[in-house]
Parts: structure tokens; sequence; C-alpha cells
């Protein structure tokens, strides 16, 4: 590990945090790696009920690194199969491996939020930013396009027009913008961040786990195009499963005894 990524686990919640500050946690190859790696441990880790990512520092991920591509290494070095080679083995993996964690993910954004960076943020369900945060789909400002599902998840997160509008112009959009658009949850002061996302994923966390999974694999099932008569299918069979779990028997117990439930994952 180098040490650009740092993995917090407190109780049911995890915390992935870019901790690269000096480069406003610019996306090496070294972290993209740590990023998917920790993706592959947490969703093997059935008590991880909600998974947070944030960035250290002034901002939460500057996307790639620019100098790399001026010198002409990075992502941008060798022949062009080299490259797409390349994005398949490291970004486009960490971008499968977020997307597919299980559990429901939450994106604290402080800071600027560019291109790559960006895209990390639309990888989780939810998003949570500082007042001080700024979003931008920046690719073009650089003469490529998103290598990391970007043009895939923009639309479905704001529809097709905003989508163009960011993707086009690569302007930047402000915290106040990006709540205004349905692009961010919350938007909250810089000093608030961990608490409000902190208080959201424990609100998340106190869910029992298998449904969580399965309600966030339902979800997920709709917006990637699957039928609403495969999706009742779906939900028919996780009922069938999940109304045999102890979480299920617990839950209803607790509604009649008016009290917390204490579920225990299974």
């Amino acid at each position: 590990m180098s040490g650009s990524v740092r993995l917090d686990i407190d109780g049911p919640i995890a915390t992935v945090t870019l901790s690269d500050p000096e480069t406003r946690n610019a996306l090496s190859f070294p972290m993209i790696a740590e990023v998917t790696a920790l993706c592959e441990r947490l969703n093997r880790d059935r008590a991880i009920h909600c998974t947070v990512f944030t960035g250290e520092g002034p901002g939460f991920c500057s996307g790639a690194n620019v100098k790399d591509m001026r010198s002409g290494g990075g992502f941008s070095a060798g022949t062009p199969l080299e490259i797409k080679q390349r994005l398949a083995d490291t970004v486009q993996r960490m971008a499968l491996a977020v997307y597919g964690l299980e559990m429901p993910t939450i994106a604290a954004v402080g800071g600027p939020a560019h291109g790559a960076g960006m895209d990390l943020t639309l990888l989780c369900d939810m998003r949570i930013a500082s007042d001080d945060a700024v979003f931008a789909e920046s690719f073009l400002r650089l003469g490529v396009v998103s290598g990391d599902g970007g043009a895939w998840l923009l639309p479905r997160v704001l529809g097709p027009q905003l989508a163009y509008f960011m993707t086009f112009t690569a302007d930047a959009v402000s915290a106040q913008e990006a709540l205004r658009c349905g692009l961010v949850l919350k938007c909250v002061a810089r000093d608030q961040l961990a608490a409000e996302t902190s208080a959201l994923a424990e609100r998340i966390a106190a869910k029992p786990a298998p449904a969580l999974r399965a309600a966030k694999r339902l979800l997920r099932q709709s917006l990637e195009g699957g039928t609403l008569p495969s999706n009742l299918e779906m939900a028919g069979n996780m009922h069938g499963v999940l109304q045999n779990s102890e979480d299920q028997k617990e839950a209803v117990k607790a509604f009649f005894e008016r009290r917390p439930p204490r579920f225990v994952g299974r």
C-alpha cells in the first residue's frame, strides 16, 4: 500500500479517504489500485452497512494528474491500444469496483471534484457537498473524454440536457448550483460536512444489512434498463429470502414492542 488511501471503520460504517492533499488527491496509479482493493474487501465484509468516500485537505479529488499528460506519462503514455488497456486495468477497474459496492455509498465532497474526481462522486449513490465544493466534468478542456464511466453516469444523475451542458462546456458548477440541479443531496458548511455525512450514514446503517443490499440491487436493476416485470420478479425472490431472515422477524417484533430493533445481519 502506498498510503495514499485511508480506510476507517466505525461499527457498520466504512470511510475511504483519498489522502494526497498536496495534489488535491489526484488519482495516481497506486491510489487507484488501493481504492479498487478496498472496495473488493468491503464487499466481502457483511458487517459494513454503508461506505463513505471523501478526500483529505482542501479538495475532494482533482482527477488525473495533468502534469503527467504534459510530460506524456501516466494515462497518456504509449500507443492507442496501450492507453486503452491501461484505462481498463486501472481507472475503469476502480470505477466498476466503486459502482459495484453492494452497500449504500455516500460521497462527502469538500472542495473541487474535477474530471475523474467528479466521476468518482457519481459512482456513489448519494452526494453531500460542502459550500465550497466545485464540480466539473472537465475532460474536454484537456481534449479527451471521460474514461471512467462519466458519460454513462451523468445523464442518469442529471438527465440528458444538463449532462450535455456539463460535458460540452466543461464548466465548473458550484455546490449551490449542484444542489439546485439534483447533483448533490445536501449542501452544508465545510465544518459541518463530516457531521452531516456521518448522520446520514448512521441512519442508513441502522437498517438491516441484507435488506439494504437487496434494496440497492433492486434500484440498480431499474436504472440499468430492467423492465417492470423483471423488477417485480427480482423483488419477489428477495422477499422470499428476506422474510425468512432473523432481521426481518426482529424488525416486526421491535415494531410492535415500540423499541429500536437489534439486527444481527442474518
